[in-house]
């Protein structure tokens, strides 16, 4: 028994782990922004939201060469969760989607960030209603490729879901193994 580690416990090293490896990955990027790690965020217990906050928003040519270094990192170690990005939009995309085209499937991506725009001078307050905020969703990996139509947009806060360790891959050689036992 002396072994077995509690559900909490194992939740709080994991938190303090992603909080580590974001601080160490965002570094120079900290100077200027704020980190938050929550666990059991927005009732997901299984997931950690990863909030960075900027002091003052910035377009994303200012911040890409901080955060494409640190996102392509992060999707190597951890996985990402799109669980609470896909229910708030999904369906209405799919009802716009099959008015403006009745009998065509139409395909849409489903997002794992979401990126909170100020369109005011002040650094926006995104847990209340404030009427110069919006939000944006898009993909990490669209991202990490540079590949953004928001070029102009100021952004203040980053916001995804970690949903725990990848997986490790196996080697060449202990598929090899497998396959013979």
């Amino acid at each position: 028994m002396k072994y077995l580690k509690s559900f909490n416990e194992n939740t709080e090293n994991f938190k303090e782990e992603l909080l580590d490896f974001c601080e160490s990955n965002l570094a120079y990027l900290l100077d200027e922004a704020e980190l938050q790690v929550i666990p059991n965020a927005g009732g997901w217990s299984e997931l950690h939201l990863v909030r960075i906050l900027l002091n003052e928003p910035k377009i994303w040519n200012e911040i890409k060469d901080y955060m494409i270094p640190f996102l392509t990192r992060l999707i190597a170690k951890y996985e990402i969760s799109n669980l609470p990005f896909r229910d708030s939009s999904l369906s209405y995309n799919s009802y716009v989607a099959n008015q403006a085209f009745p009998g065509k499937t139409i395909k849409s991506k489903v997002e794992d960030i979401r990126l909170y725009i100020a369109f005011g001078d002040d650094r926006p307050n995104t847990n209340e209603i404030y009427p110069n905020v919006s939000f944006m969703k898009g993909q990490i990996k669209d991202l990490i490729n540079d590949n953004v139509s928001f070029t102009n947009a100021r952004i203040s806060d980053m916001r995804f879901y970690v949903k725990g360790y990848k997986a490790e891959k196996k080697g060449i050689l202990t598929k090899i193994k497998s396959f013979f036992n």
